[in-house]
This record gives structure tokens, sequence and C-alpha cells, in this order.
């Protein structure tokens, strides 16, 4: 892990210890959390450069973190869907399948994720989830491996063999792309929108553009 700090670089949690970091994100505070593969999860303050392993966590394999307004959610490919209080120090898990993405909905009391059983609507209130496999005309038969909730609130899926799913919550209309629609492949890493409303997107086989 790299981080830039006052045109510096800095270098944490060095790979030939063993850790593969695969999510990062600064608090409201402006401490940097990492997770990764296997290596549990760490706590950066980025004024003293301490570093500090979360030794109660309960994840080991952590794919994404989201801060919020003094709770920070972590999702992974084993282990329960998690938050940890910031004031308390309270850990909550809540049960799910692999968690790869976590993203804010329009609503402030849910989620939205991406996991192995669809796309899912988190309800922070009654902690529980509500999954989502059928779209228009179709069923997903992949796991979703991330989101993104463009400026328009609508949504696009990247799966692991469904191709790229566009779905708008607000009426629940939905429209797949696929490799019958030009796609250099079914299963998409990742999904992002550009200032310029474009939707990018990397596969196997490179990145590209709608």
């Amino acid at each position: 892990l790299n981080l830039y700090m006052d045109g510096v670089w800095h270098h944490f949690l060095s790979e030939k210890d063993g850790n593969v970091v695969l999510a990062v994100a600064q608090d409201s505070n402006g401490d940097v959390w990492a997770g990764g593969f296997g290596m549990g999860l760490y706590r950066i303050d980025k004024k003293s450069g301490k570093i500090r392993r979360i030794s109660d966590s309960p994840l080991q394999y952590i794919y994404h973190i989201y801060p919020e307004n003094g709770r920070v959610w972590f999702g992974g490919l084993e282990g329960d869907f998690c938050s940890f209080d910031q004031e308390s120090g309270d850990w909550s898990r809540y049960k799910a399948d692999c968690i790869g993405d976590i993203w804010p909905s329009s609503s402030a009391d849910a989620l939205y994720v991406a996991g192995c059983s669809g796309f899912g609507i988190f309800d922070k209130k009654e902690g529980r989830f509500r999954w989502r496999k059928e779209f228009d005309g179709f069923t997903l038969k992949y796991p979703v491996r991330a989101l993104f909730r463009t400026s328009e609130g609508t949504i696009w899926m990247a799966t692991d063999g469904d191709g790229l799913v566009h779905f708008d919550p607000s009426d629940g209309s939905s429209i797949r792309f696929t490799t019958e629609n030009g796609l250099p492949s079914d299963a998409i890493i990742s999904v992002h929108e550009d200032l310029e409303r474009r939707i990018w997107f990397t596969t196997e086989e490179g990145i590209f553009w709608l």
C-alpha cells in the first residue's frame, strides 16, 4: 500500500510480509483503513504514520471498505457483512454471502451491495438484506462483482459472467449488455462513470467505455 502525503510517497503493509491489499478507504477523521486477502484489517494514522492492526476484526478477507458518519462497513469473500462503530468500538455482524462492493443508496437508511446473491439492498435499521437476481427478461447466474451508482441515481452492475447490467431503482427497469452486444467479455471486473457520464468498465481483455 502506497500513500502520497505532503509531496512524498509512503509505503505501508509490504507484500513481502504477506500483505495483499485489496481495499482502502479514508474515514471522516482522515485515517486510512486497509484490508485484503487473508491479512485482516489495519488502520493508518496519516499524521503520525502509525499502523494499527485491528485484532478483533471479524473479517480476514476484505474486498471493500465504506466509511460513513462514524461507522465503517466491510465486505469480503469469506465471513459476514460487518460494521464498526468508531465511537463505541463495537462490531456488528450480518449474515450474507460474499460481498464485493458497497455503495450509498438513495435512502440514508440503506446501502447497495454487490454479492454472490446478486444485487442487494441492505436495510441498516433492520439489519437485513433484500437480494435481487431477477431483472427484465433474465436471471443472474453469476455473482455481482462491483457496482456504480451514477449521477442520475441508476445502478451499473459488473457481473462475473452475465455482462454489464444497468438498473433503474426508481421504476425497476433494466437492460443487460453482453458479448452479443459487442462487449469483449461477459466477466466484468469494475465499472465507473466519468465527468462526461460515459461508463467505463474493465475486463481481463482490457478497459472499455460505453
